[in-house]
C-alpha cells in the first residue's frame, strides 16, 4: 500500500511538472507575442499620419485587420496579450505551488514509510526472539516430561 501511494505521488508530481512546463512555454509564447504587438503598436503610434487609403493598406499589411486605426487595434491586442501573460504567470505560479505541495507530501510519505519499515524490522526481530524463547521453553518442557516419564518408569520398576 505504501509503495502504491509513493508511486501515485510520483505520478502526480510528474504530471504537475508537465503542466508547469506547459504553463512556462505558454507564458513565454504570450510574452513573445505581447512584445511583438507592443512593438507594432509603438511603430504605428510613431508613424506619420497617412492618407486614409494608405493607412488602411498599411494596417491590413501589418495584420491588424482594419483601417480604423492600427495603433488602437494593436494596443487592444497588446493589452489582451498582456492579460493573457498575467494569467499564464498566475497559472504557472499556481502549478509551482501545487508541485511544491506534492513534493512535500511525497517527502512526508517517504519519511513515514521509512519509519514503518524500521518499526516492521524491530517487530520482526522481537517476534524472532519470542519464537526462540517459546522453542526453548518447549524443549525444557519436553525434557522435563521425559525425565518425569523416566522417573515414573523407574519408580514403577522399583515398586514391582
Amino acid at each position: 500500500a505504501l509503495r502504491a501511494s509513493l508511486s501515485q505521488a510520483r505520478h502526480e508530481i510528474n504530471r504537475l511538472d508537465g503542466e508547469l512546463t506547459g504553463a512556462r512555454e505558454e507564458a513565454e509564447e504570450a510574452r513573445h507575442e505581447a512584445t511583438r504587438f507592443a512593438m507594432q503598436a509603438v511603430k504605428a503610434a510613431q508613424s506619420p499620419a497617412r492618407p486614409p487609403a494608405a493607412a488602411g493598406a498599411a494596417a491590413g499589411a501589418a495584420g491588424s485587420g482594419g483601417s480604423s486605426g492600427a495603433g488602437t487595434t494593436g494596443a487592444r491586442e497588446a493589452a489582451a496579450l498582456a492579460d493573457e501573460l498575467e494569467k499564464s504567470k498566475k497559472d504557472s505560479e499556481d502549478a509551482r505551488a501545487e508541485a511544491a505541495s506534492m513534493r512535500e507530501k511525497l517527502s512526508k510519505a517517504i519519511k513515514k514509510g521509512k519509519g514503518i519499515a524500521a518499526e516492521k524490522d524491530a517487530l520482526e526481530a522481537e517476534l524472532a526472539d519470542a519464537r526462540a524463547e517459546v522453542d526453548a521453553a518447549r524443549d525444557d518442557a519436553n525434557d522435563a516430561l521425559g525425565r518425569a516419564a523416566a522417573a515414573a518408569t523407574a519408580a514403577a520398576s522399583a515398586a514391582a
